[in-house]
């Protein structure tokens, strides 16, 4: 960011705005370094809840990553004077923040000053800013429900790293969320690390590639989002896997691959493939099909039909009880023990139907969902009451949950050109 001339609005970020959301809102942002060290102090404070520290962590990340945002000290004795100038105001850090953006103001460019502060907004009003903005917390409100990816990026200090290894990495150092996958950066920038928080212990990735002997595949995860799925595929301890992504980041080939290959192995009895066949959005529908209900249901299967090679190889596999296809409507009072529930297409699902689902698992059984929330939801139902989002808002946190957000198409490079079209 230049501050030249006096065309461009500096929007000065006080600590509250910030743990407001104000960073995902505003451009040419400047941040004080009083602001930035009262957020590392909620970081470490043993006085403030989770969530805030959560909050404040996820902040000194943005900042760091973000090189659009200024932080550069003023000098104090700009500020002295600066206070001088308005009696009324006090050596206390809100004071002082409120100063530093009197001088920008002056010396630099038009500043429109932010806080979510009652008291230090009121202040505000009485000293000669060009702008005062007091933001609500409309914002926070409309996003508490923000969509949960499963990893977080952390640049812990030189006193966190040493702690956090130290101890065996037995301490949440980093106050993780249970599951979270946390990918370190060390100061260069560069990922030093992938760790997950066990809600014991920070654990090191333990996937291994997916090989079907009986399809001939092999599979290796080609980034770093699907090293994290891989890992959390493969961990009999999460029997609930969310897994969200973008189109052709691999969320149905890499998971159905696993699915069988633990059916090749004998670790699970059987895979129970569940769509909800719900009309593509926009699309004309096609009236009711004919014929029995696997021959009804038979065109959701496209994802394990490309996976086995077509309807022979499917139907070998359902005459030996190792594929069910279940329509979703007939899933209550059933009990799938010892299997993989795989449910495709799941932003198509509302919170209820996800409840359904999860209540069918039996002992020895895990569910998968996968799901693409960020376009492709086909009908306002599921914009109002969706599943993916209330397993989210719910589970996030529990010891027996888990996900992760794909962000990468792997299609194909042709594939990637759709997102040009967003």
């Amino acid at each position: 960011m230049k501050l030249l001339g006096r065309d461009i609005v500096i929007n000065f970020l006080d600590t509250s705005a910030i743990l407001n959301g104000a960073i995902n809102i505003y451009d040419n942002i400047y941040i004080s370094p009083i602001v930035l060290a009262e957020l590392e102090n909620i970081k470490t404070s043993i006085h403030k809840d989770d969530s805030l520290k959560y909050k404040a962590r996820q902040a000194v990340r943005d900042i760091l990553i973000n090189k659009d945002i200024l932080v550069k000290p003023i000098s104090t004795k700009l500020i002295d004077k600066t206070f001088k100038e308005y009696p009324f105001l006090n050596n206390i850090n809100d004071h002082r923040i409120l100063c530093e953006a009197l001088v920008l103001d002056k010396k630099v460019e038009p500043v429109n000053f932010i806080t979510s502060d009652c008291a230090l907004y009121e202040i505000s009003k009485f000293v000669d800013l060009t702008t005062v903005t007091f933001l609500t917390d409309s914002y926070q409100e409309k996003n508490q429900e923000a969509f949960y990816c499963g990893y977080g990026k952390y640049y812990p200090t030189d006193d966190e790293l040493v702690k956090l290894y130290a101890e065996g990495l037995n301490q949440n150092i980093l106050n993780a969320k249970v599951n979270e996958y946390c990918e370190i950066f060390n100061h260069e920038g560069a990922l030093s690390d992938i760790l997950r928080w066990d809600g014991k212990s920070y654990q090191h990735l333990k996937y291994t590639n997916i090989e079907n002997k009986t399809l001939g595949i092999k599979v290796a995860p080609r980034n770093l989002n699907q090293k994290m799925m891989f890992d959390l595929l493969q961990n009999p301890d999460i029997p609930i896997k969310l897994i969200t992504g973008v189109y052709g980041s691999g969320k149905d080939y890499c998971a159905l691959i696993h699915a069988l290959n633990l059916i090749e192995k004998g670790k699970k009895n059987k895979l129970v493939f569940v769509r909800n066949l719900i009309d593509l959005k926009d699309t004309p529908q096609i009236g009711f099909l004919p014929n029995d209900i696997e021959q009804k249901i038979g065109w959701g299967l496209g994802p394990i039909k490309d996976i086995l090679g077509g309807d022979e190889a499917l139907e070998i596999f359902t005459s030996q009880n190792q594929i069910e296809a279940v329509n979703l409507g007939f899933c209550r009072g059933r009990s799938w023990e010892n299997a993989i529930i795989y449910v495709t297409e799941g932003q198509n699902l509302t919170s209820s139907q996800i409840k359904l689902l999860i209540s069918r698992l039996g002992e020895g059984s895990e569910i998968i969902i996968n799901g693409d929330y960020h376009g492709q939801v086909d009908k306002e139902i599921f914009e109002k009451d969706n599943g993916i989002k209330a397993m989210q808002n719910k589970l996030v946190g529990q010891p027996m949950f888990g996900c992760i957000d794909l962000i990468k198409t792997e299609r194909s490079k042709v594939a990637e050109m759709a997102g040009l079209l967003d």
